[in-house]
């Protein structure tokens, strides 16, 4: 088992490194008890939504957006090993997905690319300004692409 760095500014944040660490094990039975009482109230439906008919569009959809999540991965992969910052792509393609979820739930269009940046620049703390230029190129390379094609 690996120590922290030491270092001579304070402590350093410690993250459990167990997959079922007891502070995962407490977040899995909050939201387990939050869906379980959403449910039993009445406040979750999930009738309308097997009720809906689906088709294979559906799923040609989901596939397509998938597609589109692990391209955008890849191309902020791209830019941060340029930029040598050292994120595993499993770790870039689980940034990306909180992003574009945050990027729904949160007002704004922007709401995802400033968690991006929070988070490359908590994973990569010598690298700021490298970091945070990948999500901007990253942003600009994706609105290019987006005029190209529309």
């Amino acid at each position: 088992m690996s120590t922290p760095p030491e270092s001579g500014m304070g402590s350093a944040r410690t993250v459990p490194s167990s997959p079922l660490s007891k502070y995962t094990i407490v977040k899995a039975l909050v939201a387990a008890g939050l869906f379980a009482w959403l449910i039993k109230s009445g406040r979750l439906d999930f009738n309308t939504l097997f009720a809906t008919p689906l088709s294979p569009f559906h799923g040609l959809g989901m596939l397509a957006l998938f597609a589109a999540m692990v391209l955008q991965a890849w191309r902020w992969w791209w830019l941060l090993t340029v930029q040598r910052i050292g994120l595993s792509f499993p770790r870039t393609l689980g940034l990306v997905w909180i992003g574009r979820f945050l990027a729904m739930a949160l007002p704004g269009v922007v709401g995802g690319d400033l968690v991006l940046g929070y988070y490359v620049t908590r994973e990569a703390p010598s690298a700021k300004t490298a970091g945070l230029s990948t999500v901007v190129v990253d942003r600009t390379i994706g609105f290019y692409s987006a005029f190209l094609l529309g």
